[in-house]
């Protein structure tokens, strides 16, 4: 009869311990911490946002730099002043011929200009003021007229007077002016030349040398002119 309380050598027992012990004895469960996450930079990141800050830097100030010289630039910006010839009148002439290919022209012309300064930030001055009446480019007679000064976005109402006293022309010249006279379609061309001064926010500018062409002005017609400002070289 077989002995099922003796002991087999080879195999101790409780060969498949306890979760929470052996025997009488009792062991804690094995506790774990869990793992800090550790950040790491790379020496490659700590190289590049410097540099990247830098260009963010460099992009607002360079446009930061651009819109303010913009709105300098269209806050001091100047504009050529405006002429009009409102009135030009003119006597008949006294033409004689003098010789076989030339004529002796005696005339008398009253021009009246409008002068508009347009700028809002610039005052004019009008240092020497020039005025001639041309016929198809050959010039007629001119004179000079009085200096003058012109505020911010202020019109001034000038006049020309004009003589030509025994001015000898071409005869072909004296011709045409005879034959568009007589049918009322004789035109001229008033050029005023100057040297003016744009002073903006009462800084004193330099001198410009102006020009206001008026083309085909008939008497006792208006006429706009163009104008056009180039500093002296």
């Amino acid at each position: 009869m077989e002995n099922h309380n003796e002991t087999v050598m080879g195999y101790p027992p409780n060969f498949f311990p306890s979760t929470h012990g052996i025997g009488n004895r009792v062991f804690p469960q094995p506790t774990t911490t869990p793992a800090t996450p550790t950040t790491t930079t790379t020496t490659a990141s700590k190289r590049i946002s410097p540099c990247v800050h830098g260009m963010v830097v460099v992009v607002v100030i360079t446009i930061s730099m651009s819109l303010i010289m913009l709105m300098v630039y269209l806050d001091s910006r100047s504009y050529s002043p405006k002429f009009q010839v409102t009135w030009i009148s003119a006597p008949p002439f006294d033409i004689s011929k003098s010789s076989s290919s030339s004529s002796s022209l005696t005339a008398h012309w009253n021009i009246n200009f409008i002068v508009e300064n347009p700028n809002d930030e610039a005052s004019i001055l009008y240092e020497r003021v020039d005025a001639s009446v041309l016929y198809h480019g050959v010039s007629l007679a001119s004179t000079s007229m009085l200096p003058f000064y012109q505020n911010e976005r202020e019109k001034t109402i000038v006049g020309a007077s004009l003589d030509a006293m025994s001015e000898f022309i071409d005869e072909s010249v004296a011709e045409e002016i005879g034959v568009d006279w007589m049918h009322g379609r004789l035109k001229f061309s008033v050029i005023v030349d100057g040297t003016v001064r744009l002073n903006i926010r009462n800084r004193k500018g330099e001198g410009q040398h102006m020009r206001a062409s008026c083309q085909d002005v008939e008497v006792g017609a208006s006429t706009d002119c163009k104008v056009h400002l180039a500093f002296f070289q």
